[in-house]
């Protein structure tokens, strides 16, 4: 599908006034943007239930120093997409602006989580099957734990081995290996919800033994390639031109190693949510079951009267976070990694993606995101991380101090 890129919105203060969309552009459309204001009272306006409000000079004027792109789409059609750059005086659209490539950080998990449903699809294997048939020479406390509990991070590991405080503690992946497959879980399987790099090493691990193949190759043959996701791959595979340094640490592997485009990781939403031809049915519904809940989030509520932070029940699926919000779900994921923030919202009630990508900090990706929530689609703001060092409600609170005690002695089977 090729769209065509629009023309950015300016106004000034006074002029800025909510929009509706205009009819879903057809492919090869021109405009995808209102041009001019619309007159909200005009009842010939199609989609009233959409209120569009002037997006790039929102992010311009709330975020100077944001350096990225973001995509908006709706009922499988881009909407609006922009890229931004502070030392640039005229931010101007183009094919290369638009849809430049970003590392992805942990939004390469919905992926990997992805490559091993289709071996499920596949009946190569199974989602409870125990990952010591993979990892035989492991500790006897490995026993219990299933592909599932790797999947929605609750095998038990406690371990971290990424941190930005400190050097990856191994150069390889064979090294990596063998340091994790000496961990004990601290915790019995499926008993509740620690997010940890090592679920995903694993995972990516039993890939490769299964396939005889690099995941760089398996994620090109089962998903880039099909999808033409050109702009889109793993680092020390297809990342010759694209700048990232292809000596990336083995830690990120299957964790944290893509990188991708706002246009390519639309394609890929849009194929896994909504043409659903990514996996079958029943596999798609297992990645998008809340599985476990984090605690491990808040959300804003604005009202009219009103800002109040409240704790929300948020979920983990099966490579994705799950929230509900007023009703909606939302799937979604975020991403850190050298420099690099990346974050996607897909609104299943409203067939809509949000895309932000970024090479500055968290607070502007989560901030934009929701703000076109907001005013967009007209939802309350989606949960955004916190500190877990710093959680403040009470539900976060109780569950740190549970992990805590867990945590105080090994498990064993």
């Amino acid at each position: 599908m090729v769209v065509a890129v629009a023309t950015p919105l300016r106004a000034d203060s006074s002029t800025i006034a909510a929009f509706k969309l205009p009819p879903i552009p057809s492919p090869g459309s021109q405009n995808i943007l209102p041009q001019e204001s619309v007159d909200l009272e005009d009842s010939s306006v199609p989609n009233p239930d959409i209120a569009f409000v002037p997006i790039d000079q929102a992010i311009i004027k709330s975020h100077p120093n944001f350096n990225g792109v973001v995509l908006v789409a709706k009922d499988s059609q881009i909407i609006f997409e922009h890229s931004y750059d502070p030392d640039k005086k005229e931010q101007q659209y183009s094919e290369d602006d638009v849809n430049r490539q970003f590392l992805l950080g942990s939004m390469t998990k919905q992926f990997t989580a992805a490559l091993m449903l289709k071996l499920v699809d596949r009946k190569i294997l199974s989602l409870d099957d125990s990952i010591q048939k993979f990892f035989p020479d492991t500790p006897k406390s490995w026993a219990n734990i299933k592909i599932r509990h790797l999947l929605n991070h609750t095998s038990g590991f406690t371990y971290e081995y990424l941190s930005f405080k400190r050097p990856c503690p191994f150069q390889n992946q064979e090294q990596g290996l063998a340091i994790l497959k000496k961990k004990n879980p601290h915790f019995a399987p499926g008993q509740t919800f620690r997010y940890r790099n090592m679920n995903y090493f694993l995972l990516g691990s039993i890939i490769e033994e299964v396939t005889g193949q690099k995941l760089p190759n398996v994620l090109e043959t089962e998903i880039t390639g099909p999808l033409s996701m050109e702009r889109s791959g793993m680092i020390g595979a297809s990342a010759v031109g694209t700048g990232f340094n292809a000596s990336q640490p083995a830690c990120y592997f299957a964790v944290g190693n893509m990188y991708s485009s706002p246009r390519d990781l639309f394609k890929w939403e849009h194929a896994l949510f909504s043409e659903k031809s990514v996996l079958s049915e029943e596999t798609l519904e297992q990645m998008t079951k809340p599985e476990i809940s984090t605690y491990h989030y808040y959300t804003t509520i604005t009202t009219d009267k009103n800002k109040r932070t409240i704790t929300v029940p948020d979920y983990y699926g099966l490579g994705l976070r799950i929230s509900d919000v007023s009703g909606q779900r939302i799937y979604w994921h975020s991403g850190h990694i050298s420099n690099y923030t990346s974050l996607f919202y897909y609104l299943k009630d409203k067939e809509a993606v949000v895309v932000v990508l970024s090479k500055t900090t968290n607070e502007h990706v989560f901030n934009i995101a929701n703000d076109i929530v907001n005013s967009v689609f007209n939802l309350p703001t989606v949960p955004v991380p916190v500190d877990s060092h710093k959680e403040t409600s009470v539900a976060s609170k109780l569950t740190h101090a549970r992990r805590t005690k867990l945590a105080k002695k090994p498990y064993s089977a």
